[in-house]
């Protein structure tokens, strides 16, 4: 196992145990309002559209790249060069809107840069190496973690963020982790608000691991 992925498994392990024990701190108060809906919705949201970007950026570079033997710059790519890191980013302030405090977001963005930027920036050292001056062109006209407003316009969004069933499979396992984190700390609070759309995402997840599970099993047979 990476060092990496050791230490950031530590950090969520870490971040886990103290939001229980501050939690009295940490977390947002459940409230029966509309603006406290409207947060949570927009929690959601981001949450979602999160992993449906790691999905769709790891299946995709996983199909195109030929093991890491070509520069893929098309599907995902094309809007920014680092998506899954982006999917991960919304991922993280959709889980923060959705239960902490407004303050917290200010120190998950200062972590996720401290992990993350000097990742990217050695990810980028090594593509550049490989791929030369084809890698440093995609780098002029893609930017780094956020697209551009004029991309989102001129480029096919049903390409860019193509999604493959067969794609879902490698995130599951993150994906249900992180609901049942939500979903645990919603019903600990005492607050519906969440429930009903995540229940609606855990049981989709285990009805498609069991039929692909299933399907796999009578293809071996």
């Amino acid at each position: 196992m990476k060092k990496r992925i050791k230490i950031q498994g530590f950090l969520i392990f870490v971040a886990i145990a103290l939001s229980f024990l501050f939690s009295k701190f940490l977390f947002r108060q459940p409230q029966n309002s509309i603006l406290s809906r409207f947060i949570d919705g927009f929690g959601a949201g981001l949450f979602l559209l999160g992993f449906l970007l790691r999905i769709a950026a790891r299946g995709y570079k996983a199909e195109m790249s030929l093991e890491s033997k070509r520069l893929v710059i098309s599907g995902p790519y094309r809007l920014i060069r680092n998506p899954m890191y982006l999917g991960t980013l919304l991922i993280g302030l959709g889980i923060i809107l959705a239960l902490f405090a407004w303050w917290i977001n200010f120190i998950f963005l200062a972590v996720f840069l401290w992990i993350y930027m000097p990742q990217i920036r050695h990810e980028e050292q090594i593509l550049s190496q490989r791929f030369g001056q084809d890698y440093q062109a995609y780098c002029k006209k893609t930017p780094r973690l956020f697209p551009t407003v004029p991309a989102w316009f001129k480029t096919d969004l049903r390409e860019s963020l193509a999604f493959k069933k067969i794609w879902l499979k490698k995130e599951i396992g993150s994906l249900a982790a992180a609901v049942a984190f939500i979903m645990a700390i919603k019903i600990w609070q005492g607050s519906g608000a969440f429930r009903v759309f995540l229940v609606i995402v855990v049981l989709a997840a285990i009805i498609y691991t069991v039929f692909h599970e299933k399907k796999d099993t009578a293809a071996k047979g």
